[in-house]
């Protein structure tokens, strides 16, 4: 959904893909045909995982925005955070 409401492709065509190549839906049916798991207990994963998300959105949307000097933090394997704008550690 990177794009609503701009379509590339033809709905015959996007129903293709998802019905013959979509690789969660070919895992599925993989698992299930192989008794790993039945379709009850893949609802109730997916159902767990909507809560999480739920829950993970409720979280972000209530917090306060980060502050500035966290931009930088955890992006490189070297922070930039102390050489940023002259805001070396004293």
């Amino acid at each position: 959904m990177s794009d609503p409401g701009t379509s590339y492709r033809t709905r015959e065509e996007i129903q293709e893909v998802r019905q013959r190549r979509d690789p969660i839906t070919h895992f599925k049916e993989k698992i299930i045909q192989a008794e790993l798991v039945s379709n009850d207990e893949l609802k109730k994963i997916d159902q767990s995982i909507k809560v999480q998300i739920d829950e993970a959105t409720k979280l972000s949307k209530s917090s306060p925005e980060p502050g500035l000097e966290e931009l930088y933090a955890d992006v490189y394997i070297d922070p930039l955070e102390n050489r940023i704008r002259d805001q070396a550690k004293k």
